[in-house]
């Protein structure tokens, strides 16, 4: 138990360091961690050893989420206007840019080119079984 308490100690101190000097990285890290943990956090009374107010936590949290989202509403119409002024990204709005795919097999990287986001994986494999004499699977 004492090795338990003092970690807890620890942590305290350094959630409260981050807490008092980067609000909003400490915010970013929690969203980043499985709820199941915070959870037990929140549980533990890790925020309270900290001197964080969990209900402060929770609106900077909210605060954070309107942020991100007016963020998301300006950068929406930009992205859609490049769309239909004919750019070709993948990954946005149906963007279908070709990339390469590299292939590691006994030491050497290969490359498989003209690859989309539609190429399948068994494509792949019959490439790499015909270019290294391979039995396909």
């Amino acid at each position: 138990w004492l090795v338990a308490i003092s970690v807890m100690q620890r942590l305290a101190v350094w959630l409260s360091r981050i807490w008092l000097r980067a609000p909003r990285d400490l915010l970013s890290g929690l969203g980043q961690v499985d709820g199941v943990v915070v959870q037990a956090a929140v549980r533990a009374g890790i925020f309270r050893g900290a001197c964080i107010s969990e209900s402060a936590l929770c609106k900077a949290a909210e605060a954070e989420i309107v942020r991100a989202e007016a963020t998301i509403a300006r950068m929406r119409p930009l992205a859609e206007l490049l769309v239909q002024e004919g750019v070709d990204l993948p990954g946005v709005a149906g963007g279908e840019g070709a990339f390469p795919i590299f292939l590691k097999f006994q030491g050497r990287s290969h490359v498989v080119g003209g690859c989309t986001a539609l190429t399948r994986a068994q494509e792949l494999k019959a490439w790499a079984a015909d270019r290294f004499a391979l039995p396909e699977p």
